[in-house]
């Protein structure tokens, strides 16, 4: 029991605001992809994502090489452009990602790395002497070299990827390794533990949105163009050859997976 000013005796229970239990629809809503798991249908469409993406560009080669041999020159230009231009805005976009993602991850780190330092130097020292204070000092100063080292390592792992990750882009491979890196996210979001599974399995999520990306500027610049400027040379032509054909279902089956792999992603 507690009393007021006026003297009155009241009850605390009283004075408690009462307490509301969240009710299903108050709680906090749980992510969308939180109780996905990368299933094997995944990985076969990815598979057949690779599959059509080198076919389609096999057959658009092919093509216009075969306009080059038959000396239509005016059919050759336009179709290598519309192969060799949209691959190279591609592989622009994807390496300023890399670049982007792979500086902001590093600089994290290093952050990280510093605090960690300077809080475990901290920890050596003490105000209740100077002798526990040089014993400090030394035990900062053997840690140094320790430190140097891993940071040359680091240094060299950083200068390889960059190096790495250059030579895929400028051989025009940018989006193979984005699928493979995929496969390998999905893959170690299945083996490993429950909290490990989750922050590959977003790792997979967001490397899958880049590739989405990719894809969708991809058709606008390169597979929509194409289909109809060999769609307008057979009909100025009034010929229909193999390859044409081959480009043709090319196109089309590049279109419905990228439609479909974004409806999945949704």
């Amino acid at each position: 029991m507690a009393a007021k000013s006026d003297g009155a005796a009241v009850s605390l229970q009283n004075e408690t605001p009462p307490v509301c239990l969240p009710g299903p629809e108050q709680r906090s809503p749980q992510p969308h992809h939180a109780g996905k798991r990368y299933s094997v249908l995944d990985c076969c469409w990815t598979l057949c994502a690779l599959l059509v993406f080198f076919s389609d560009g096999a057959s658009d080669l092919w093509l216009a090489a075969d306009y080059f041999l038959r000396r239509n020159y005016w059919c050759f230009a336009p179709t290598l452009v519309f192969v060799v231009v949209p691959s190279l805005v591609v592989q622009v976009l994807s390496f300023r990602w890399f670049a982007y993602d792979f500086s902001d991850t590093n600089g994290s780190d290093t952050a990280a790395a510093a605090v960690v330092a300077a809080s475990g130097a901290e920890s050596h020292f003490s105000t209740k002497g100077s002798d526990q204070r040089g014993a400090g000092c030394s035990a900062a100063a053997e840690a140094l070299p320790a430190t140097g080292t891993r940071t040359r390592a680091q240094s060299c792992c950083r200068a390889c990827v960059w190096l790495f990750q250059s030579l895929v882009h400028i051989l025009q491979l940018a989006q193979v390794w984005r699928y493979v890196h995929a496969m390998y996210l999905g893959v170690q979001s299945r083996w490993r533990g429950d909290h490990e599974r989750r922050h590959y399995y977003w790792r997979l999520m967001f490397q899958s949105a880049d590739i989405s990306m990719l894809r969708l500027l991809e058709i606008f610049l390169k597979s929509a163009p194409q289909l109809v400027l060999q769609l307008c040379i057979m009909v100025q032509a009034n010929q229909v050859l193999p390859l044409q054909v081959m480009v043709e279902v090319n196109q089309v089956l590049w279109l419905t997976v990228t439609q479909t792999c974004l409806s999945d992603f949704k």
